[in-house]
């Protein structure tokens, strides 16, 4: 908000909105992130798939879908969670 009223001279009620904004934009963006990998930490532990059933669903590396301690350890990308989510509740229809 300092920075778009200070800097690029904004009034006051158009800087309170665009930040307002992009606030709910990050704060969404973070918790669909984390709902995503919740979910698929759950879907994992129902179904007990292995890394490599990971693998072989994504079409990617073992590496990718490590299993520590007997949770799920996500190191794919925020675009590919949705597209393995979408997978395994497939899979158990």
């Amino acid at each position: 908000m300092l920075v778009l009223k200070t800097i690029l001279n904004f009034n006051l009620w158009l800087t309170i909105l665009i930040s307002a904004v992009l606030g709910l934009y990050v704060g969404f963006n973070a918790f669909y992130s984390t709902y995503l990998a919740e979910m698929i930490k759950i879907e994992v532990a129902n179904q007990g798939l292995t890394s490599q059933d990971l693998a072989t669903m994504m079409h990617g590396r073992a590496k990718d879908y490590p299993i520590v301690r007997g949770e799920l350890r996500l190191i794919i990308s925020r675009r590919k969670r949705a597209q393995l989510l979408a997978k395994l509740r497939a899979r158990v229809s």
